[in-house]
């Protein structure tokens, strides 16, 4: 990926494919650190989680968007061999893309909503449900 150079659609088709492949990773860990949020009740962890979340499932529309209009750009420029490995490698980045896109925001959506619902409820204990020691 390096050097950048973002004037150029066939680097931002590569990177940002690149980026839209291994973006599974990352919301593995947001999960992780969600869930932990909930079960410590970590109100403000979790709505942080949340809007990162958020933030990655606008990434995500807009970096799909990015890769196929770049794709559109460097189509014609591709030789009648390698097209088909090219059109297919295209449809499976934008699906993970669409799936990475609604999982986020579905999982940024819920956590906020539960984050709220968590302050309207102050008196909760916070020690209730998690054992530390014995």
């Amino acid at each position: 990926m390096l050097p950048a150079s973002f004037a150029s659609p066939d680097w931002r088709y590569g990177a940002v494919g690149f980026l839209l492949g291994n973006i599974v990773t990352p919301i593995i860990g947001l999960s992780i650190a969600a869930a932990v949020a909930l079960i410590t009740r970590q109100r403000g962890v979790l709505m942080v989680v949340s809007l990162a979340f958020l933030l990655l499932a606008l990434i995500l529309v807009v970096g799909g968007v990015t890769f196929l209009v770049d794709f559109g750009g460097i189509s014609a420029k591709l030789s009648e061999r390698v097209t088909p490995a090219f059109h297919a490698a295209t449809v499976k980045t934008a699906v993970i893309a669409l799936l990475a896109a609604v999982a986020s925001l579905w999982l940024g959506l819920g956590g906020w909503r539960v984050a709220r619902a968590a302050g309207a409820d102050e008196n909760m204990d916070r020690t209730a449900g998690l054992v530390v020691g014995h």
